[in-house]
């Protein structure tokens, strides 16, 4: 997933600046359009870059205020503004308005056009979720590589620990472990964390199968050939 401080961070984009120092930069971006009316709150789809040159509020700039929180409702990922034509600077109090929402107002410059922008960062976003899907799918060639050769469930999961980087743990539908990776072999109180979270958030709500990516642990269901599911 984009976020809007990997798109101010790539040199491609160097010229776009921040316009509110207190913007949340971690605010996923998965789309960009553009619009010059004000009521489009309900036709903005989530994560939404808006780009604009806020003609509609040229003479009045207090309306950004209340146009800022509708947008940040939605959630929309940041307000792309080209500053030039119509607003050649930002109130201040629009701008503390974005900063107590932690809502990223981004100022497009005067040698960009609204429709090179958003195919410039609609062309990025589509790239990185491209790469993506080629690295699920290296990765699910090589799992499938593993069964073929018939690969122990530990050498498995060692496996796909390193090819993610990240520690796992495998439980059984009797919610025992039933395998960890070497990760946790070497640190026990690791593996006594992430069996807590399991314990006390994932199973007393586990009819709805817990996965925040904000959190450090993560819960997935592994379909099994029985009824239960390994996590």
């Amino acid at each position: 997933m984009v976020s809007i401080r990997e798109i101010l961070s790539l040199e491609r984009f160097s010229n776009f600046k921040l316009i509110n120092k207190d913007a949340d930069l971690s605010r996923i971006v998965t789309s960009v359009d553009i619009t010059e009316t004000p009521d489009v709150k309900d036709y903005t789809s989530e994560h939404t870059l808006l780009l604009t040159t806020a003609m509609n509020f040229k003479d009045d700039q207090q309306a950004l205020i209340n146009f800022i929180s509708e947008l940040d409702s939605v959630p929309v990922a940041a307000l792309g503004i080209k500053l030039s034509r119509f607003i050649h600077s930002i109130d201040k109090e629009v701008i503390d308005h974005a900063n107590k929402l932690g809502f990223p107002l981004i100022e497009i410059p005067e040698n960009w056009k609204l429709g090179q922008a958003t195919h410039s960062i609609s062309t990025y976003i589509s790239q990185d979720e491209t790469e993506k899907l080629y690295y699920a799918l290296g990765v699910q060639q090589r799992m499938n590589s593993m069964l073929i050769k018939e690969f122990s469930v530990e050498r498995m999961l060692n496996q796909l620990s390193q090819f993610l980087r990240l520690p796992l743990v495998l439980i059984n539908p009797f919610y025992k472990v039933e395998v960890t990776s070497n990760d946790f072999k070497n640190d026990q109180k690791l593996l006594k964390e992430n069996l807590r979270y399991f314990n006390d958030v994932y199973l007393p709500d586990k009819d709805s199968v817990n996965i925040d990516f904000n959190s450090k642990i993560a819960v997935f269901e592994v379909p099994a050939f029985s009824y239960f599911p390994y996590i």
